[in-house]
């Protein structure tokens, strides 16, 4: 049949491939892009359709001239798809300004004059320059028509050129690519000869898209197959930009963590994937998203269908589940994201969605009027974008809290603390704002600064502290900040800056960052302890130590938590309990500090138990920095 049906057998294959890859692979994205793409894809097939047929229909009648109907709609075809190829390249570079009427009307001007060309070639006779091969060599119209079709891999070539910095490398050359494989195959066809190949090239230029550009490999989970969180993102910006009203139901897979530990990473895989599928199914059309490691969301657009699918989605999960071999019942909360319409960009929805995930896990029981919730989430954004600021310009305040020496009868030492004052919503609680710098990877940069801090108070003060008894100073560590390379050197590098002996300072750690995070953290407080410094072991009793770790760890100093003194006056077997702790530690040969004693009777137990320190507001609460020299009074005076 010839070469032109080689060319058309050849791109029906490669169509034919991406359509199977596309349907059977992967569910299609929502997004007016995408839907671009399907267009210029339906395009490229028509035509691709049409010129097979013309090719079959002239090899069986001979007659070339029967065609030319067809011939003349494939090229207005071609034309269509070479202004849709258009469209995507605008569409990755603008988003939706590149959709504004005028440019719409400009873009079509070039296909409008190629379609009048052909028509004209009707009434003057000279469709057979667009029939016969090599007939259009050197013909105006024919000439004119491909140069308005070449218009459009030009502007391609020149959106990407102004553009090329707000793309990404493979969007870049995945539009160059498919520009300049039409525009050869477009000057192929002007040329003397048999082929027309413009289709052929529209094919490629419809591969290089799809492999590169918008390639479904690039926003797919490979655990789960669901779509990943910057699908998800890219969805909701579609959403909101079309103003469309939507909810999200949320799937949240409960206690990944023990499910790892206790019955490998393998099942705990198998427990996600299971979830995911589950969603799937009851989902139906409805893509679903990876949102975080643990939890799955996807969209509706109507009240029936979320409490449809919230309902059947809780109904499948409180059935036990079959993972590998044995049948588990999986923790699942389900819930509807509603009440979107107040938020007006993607990353305030993407955001609520981490809130209500954070809020399910913790157990906290989702409202369907979620009113409240997107005030406090509200509050919870302003916490984090204030936190930033304060960080950057050194706003969080730096106080202290009294510790009292039951020995000695007076203060002996002080705890760093750190305060966050919001302008307008106030004084933020330490345990908010704490969480916030964790989440949002500042509390190591938080730690610098309040080390910083109070080191240049104790050199600048170092003869009044000494006058009113403090013999040490007891400042907090986070994990991320143990675990951080080269810590324990900037610490002592700061404190030999600001002459401050390294004696003076005991570093608090709490007995879940002391026992689960390994040899870095033994590493760093090892090199702490060697320069002069102490370690104490914060929050005894609230976790579960590893007390066979702890023993190999160097702490002189062990605060017992707060909880497991708040039960002794009411409980005999919670009194017992926190005796036989501080006996304990006391036959280890550390120092013993009891936290939140806020009471006589707590006061009187903790004394009777002979522990050496306490802290809590029944001795003093905590104060700015610069105020404890005043509340303090001189030893003796």
């Amino acid at each position: 049949m010839g070469p032109n049906a080689d060319l058309h057998i050849a791109s029906a294959a490669i169509l034919v491939v991406l359509f199977l890859f596309a349907v059977f692979g992967y569910r299609t994205r929502h997004n007016r892009r995408f839907g671009i793409f399907v267009a210029f894809f339906a395009t490229v097939a028509a035509c691709v359709v049409l010129g097979a047929a013309r090719s079959i229909v002239a090899s069986v009648t001979g007659i070339l001239a029967a065609t030319v109907v067809v011939r003349m709609a494939t090229i207005v075809l071609q034309g269509v798809a070479s202004m849709l190829m258009l469209a995507y390249t605008a569409s990755l570079c603008r988003n939706d300004e590149a959709f504004r009427i005028e440019r719409v009307v400009t873009a079509c001007i070039p296909l409008v004059i190629a379609a009048g060309a052909i028509i004209t070639a009707f009434f003057t006779g000279a469709t057979s320059a667009f029939v016969m091969p090599g007939a259009g060599f050197g013909d105006p119209l024919y000439i004119a028509v491909h140069l308005c079709m070449a218009f459009y891999p030009i502007m391609c070539i020149v959106c990407i050129a102004i553009y090329h910095k707000m793309l990404s490398r493979l969007d870049v050359v995945a539009v160059l690519c498919a520009s300049i494989a039409l525009l050869a195959c477009i000057v192929v066809e002007l040329l003397p000869g048999m082929l027309h190949p413009v289709s052929f090239g529209l094919t490629i230029a419809v591969l290089a898209v799809f492999v590169m550009a918008d390639n479904p490999f690039e926003y797919v989970d490979s655990l789960t197959f669901a779509y990943d969180a910057a699908a998800f993102r890219r969805y909701v910006i579609d959403l909101i930009t079309r103003k469309r009203r939507f909810s999200v139901i949320v799937v949240a897979l409960q206690h990944v963590n023990m499910l790892n530990a206790l019955l490998g990473s393998a099942v705990a895989d198998q427990a996600i994937r299971q979830c995911a599928q589950l969603s799937m199914r009851v989902g139906r059309t409805r893509q679903v998203y990876r949102v975080r490691n643990n939890a799955f969301a996807f969209v509706t657009f109507s009240r029936r269908e979320c409490a449809r699918v919230t309902n059947e989605l809780t109904e499948q999960f409180s059935h036990p589940q079959v993972i590998g071999s044995s049948s588990v019942d999986l923790d699942v909360s389900v819930t509807c994201a509603s009440n979107l319409d107040a938020f007006n960009v993607a990353e305030q929805v993407t955001q609520y969605i981490d809130f209500l995930i954070d809020r399910m896990q913790a157990g906290t029981a989702i409202p369907e009027d979620q009113h409240a919730l997107v005030e406090e989430f509200s509050r919870w954004r302003e916490v984090r974008r204030y936190l930033v600021h304060a960080v950057e310009n050194n706003l969080v305040d730096t106080y202290v809290q009294p510790i009292y020496s039951l020995k000695a009868g007076r203060f002996a030492s002080f705890e760093v603390l750190s305060r966050l004052v919001h302008p307008r919503l106030g004084k933020v609680p330490a345990d908010e704002f704490i969480e916030a710098a964790e989440s949002e990877g500042l509390i190591a940069a938080l730690g610098r600064q309040q080390l910083e801090s109070v080191c240049r108070f104790a050199s600048k003060h170092a003869e009044e502290l000494a006058d009113r008894g403090f013999e040490s100073i007891k400042v907090n560590l986070s994990p991320i900040e143990l675990m951080e390379v080269g810590f324990a050197s900037n610490v002592i590098d700061t404190m030999k800056r600001w002459n401050v002996d390294p004696t003076l300072f005991q570093f608090e750690v709490t007995e879940t960052a002391a026992t689960r995070y390994g040899k870095d953290v033994e590493n760093t407080i090892k090199a702490l302890c060697d320069a002069g410094s102490k370690i104490c072991m914060d929050d005894f009793g609230s976790g579960f130590a590893n007390l066979d770790s702890l023993l190999t760890l160097p702490f002189s100093v062990v605060k017992i938590d707060k909880t497991l003194l708040d039960n002794t006056e009411d409980d005999h077997a919670a009194r017992m309990l926190y005796r036989s702790v501080v006996e304990m530690m006391k036959g280890q040969g550390v120092l013993t500090v009891a936290e939140g004693v806020e009471t006589a009777a707590q006061d009187e137990l903790v004394r009777s138990l002979g522990m050496d320190e306490a802290q809590g507001f029944f001795y003093a609460r905590p104060m700015p920095i610069g105020e404890i020299l005043g509340t303090i009074p001189v030893e003796g005076a």
